[in-house]
């Protein structure tokens, strides 16, 4: 069985643009970078949080993808009604099988 076989959810990849006003404010927009990008979400287990919860970044889930998809930190995923912060990416065997994201949901 395929990798690609297993992402069976589709989510929607959004990357920010910071922008100032004219008095100085600063405001966030975001842009779709991938509509529907193909993928497997997981919450962590219990023992996964808490040891991430030793770090200083909080991770509530993981996503699997194709390594053909551009994720990036500090961009934000959209699935369903959910949203969630990209916290970190990495390509698992760095041979371009298998990127894994770490999540944190926002909402």
């Amino acid at each position: 069985m395929s990798l690609r076989q297993l992402f069976v959810t589709s989510v929607v990849i959004q990357y920010p643009t910071d922008t100032r006003g004219t008095e100085g404010g600063q405001s966030r927009t975001w842009t779709t970078r991938h509509a529907t990008m193909p993928c497997r979400i997981q919450p962590l287990s219990a023992r996964e949080a808490v040891l991430y919860g030793r770090e200083t970044e909080k991770i509530t889930h993981r996503l699997y993808c194709d390594p053909a998809y551009t994720v990036e930190i500090e961009d934000r995923i959209t699935y369903d009604s959910r949203t969630f912060l990209v916290k970190g990416v990495r390509n698992t065997d760095e041979l371009d099988r298998l990127q894994v994201v770490e999540l944190e949901e926002t909402n």
